[in-house]
């Protein structure tokens, strides 16, 4: 899929100084947005991670990257260059926290000589001090050979219902927020949906 300024890859590779990681979900959603309105004449890079595990999330989140990158470009913010990865987890039967996944695949991009422009990452979490948050910083430090960047935390000091009162109601609607999804979309049972629909917003 072609989204952002793909027209002008080459010379927007040189221009993208921030990463930012995107899984469809409400909060990365409102940092790239946010990030792309307010920093019209910088670049991003937006990467996205397929997590193939159990939870069956994989399909439903790249529908809602597609669409929600779909609506960015509707809006005129194309000033971004779009990435995708997968992580796959085969038959583990176990699974990591996706921020720990996330300082990985981080870590690789700071070190690819392709992206040498970088210096900052945009990072979607609340609570810059946890335990997840110290394990992705930590990741990306090791992975990255300790590369020089900035960490960016958009979402400190808002709350969940800040972040989606904020948000314009399309962006919204087509984030995806369910970590369990049944075969007719979101469980309405998960933390996650919890989380959500006790805010009556959407």
């Amino acid at each position: 899929m072609n989204f952002g300024s793909t027209h002008l890859r080459n010379e927007v590779k040189e221009k993208a100084t921030t990463l930012i990681q995107f899984s469809g979900g409400i909060d990365s959603a409102f940092v790239l947005w946010d990030f792309l309105s307010r920093n019209k004449d910088e670049y991003c890079l937006v990467h996205h991670i397929n997590l193939i595990n159990h939870e069956g999330r994989v399909d439903y989140e790249k529908q809602a990257v597609y669409e929600i990158l779909q609506w960015l470009d509707n809006q005129g913010l194309i000033n971004y260059i779009y990435l995708e990865s997968t992580f796959d987890y085969g038959n583990l039967g176990y699974i990591i926290k996706d921020v720990e996944v996330c300082g990985f695949f981080s870590g690789i991009v700071f070190r690819s000589p392709h992206w040498s422009n970088l210096k900052n990452i945009a990072i979607s979490v609340y609570d810059i001090n946890s335990k997840r948050e110290g394990l992705r910083r930590t990741l990306l430090r090791e992975v990255s050979y300790g590369k020089d960047y900035h960490f960016e935390y958009p979402l400190h000091r808002m709350t969940k219902k800040d972040v989606m009162k904020a948000m314009p109601e399309q962006l919204l609607k087509l984030c995806w927020y369910c970590r369990t999804p049944s075969p007719s979309g979101k469980c309405g049972k998960c933390i996650t949906c919890k989380e959500v629909l006790k805010f009556n917003i959407i």
